[in-house]
């Protein structure tokens, strides 16, 4: 048996209990896009937002490794969380669909980052077939992954068998985390950009959007190396009746500062 208790990690493997069965009994199941908790969820009207759809599901396509990252900011009551949806339903059925975690300020599972990466691997590990084996024998070689730092759980359970079961002809998984701040404190925040950060070093056939209130080079953003790098942004604006579309444009760079 698998369990988080507070700061204590408990571990009782079974012998013969697949990895996959000890992430899910970590796995905060309240965050995924399709959680009974989820519902009614936010989606956008047929008509609406059309357009940053489109826009979103072409840089999803693109395979430039350095623009790995989509920032989706705008101001609360935008509708990011309803695009979000939206997208990641288009995704799932185009088979697409990597992973999500959506964040949710104050709740038990959804407002902390103690099992983010072991609920994003869990997903990839029952949802994309050539991640299945490896993501299950890594946990079941070393249960305790689940209970380690941010950096080692995204580095060894979803950076690694990425990068090595990768098969360049295959259209790269889509990650999502939405809320990001919603998520218990600041120094959180960092830590989890900096592990995303990080994982650039190596090509990893995945892509990762973070929707959330504040612009790209936020204070978070700027003090975990993001304005170094290749990556994309999009402010998402309140439709109106008038305008339901919003013009929008993915704004990709080098260099911010």
């Amino acid at each position: 048996m698998t369990t988080i208790n507070g700061g204590t990690f408990l571990s009782n493997n079974i012998q013969g209990e697949s990895g996959i069965n000890m992430l899910h009994r970590v796995v905060a199941l309240e965050a995924l896009h399709d959680s009974a908790e989820s519902f009614p969820q936010p989606r956008c009207h047929p008509e609406t937002r059309t357009k940053m759809l489109k826009t979103l599901r072409d840089w999803s396509l693109q395979r430039d490794p350095h623009s790995s990252v989509l920032w989706l900011y705008g101001p609360a009551g935008s509708g990011k969380s309803a695009i979000m949806q939206t997208f990641f339903r288009q995704l799932q059925k185009a088979g697409r669909l990597g992973a999500c975690f959506f964040f949710k300020r104050g709740h038990a599972t959804r407002g902390n980052a103690k099992t983010l990466f072991a609920t994003i691997a869990y997903q990839l590990a029952i949802g994309v077939p050539w991640l299945k084996a490896p993501i299950s024998q890594i946990v079941e070689e070393n249960p305790s992954i689940v209970a380690r730092s941010i950096k080692t759980q995204l580095q060894k359970l979803i950076s690694e068998p990425c990068h090595l079961h990768n098969n360049n002809s295959r259209d790269p998984l889509l990650i999502l985390i939405d809320g990001l701040d919603e998520c218990e404190g600041y120094d959180v925040h960092r830590k989890i950009l900096l592990a995303i950060r990080k994982s650039f070093k190596c090509y990893i056939s995945r892509t990762w959007v973070i929707p959330q209130q504040g612009p790209p080079l936020s204070r978070t953003g700027q003090h975990c190396g993001f304005c170094g790098l290749y990556w994309a942004s999009v402010q998402c604006c309140t439709a109106t009746h008038s305008n339901p579309q919003q013009p929008t444009a993915i704004h990709s760079s080098p260099r911010f500062c």
